[in-house]
């Protein structure tokens, strides 16, 4: 991305709830990614879909 991303912001827009309609996404990951990215947002509290989808957004923005 070239752009350093704001971590404690992105956890805090993400505790404070969920986004519109939701749609199902089959993604296929690698099993220590999955373990590693579950794990951190347990640790911070957040929902892992919805991290991934406020990521996505970070991304899709930042590459216009």
């Amino acid at each position: 991305m070239g752009k350093e991303m704001d971590m404690k912001g992105l956890v805090e827009r993400l505790k404070e709830g969920e986004r519109g309609e939701k749609e199902n996404v089959t993604f296929r990951l690698s099993k220590s990614v999955i373990s590693d990215f579950k794990a951190a947002c347990t640790k911070q509290g957040v929902k892992p879909g919805a991290t991934i989808e406020e990521l996505m957004l970070l991304f899709t923005k930042n590459v216009k």
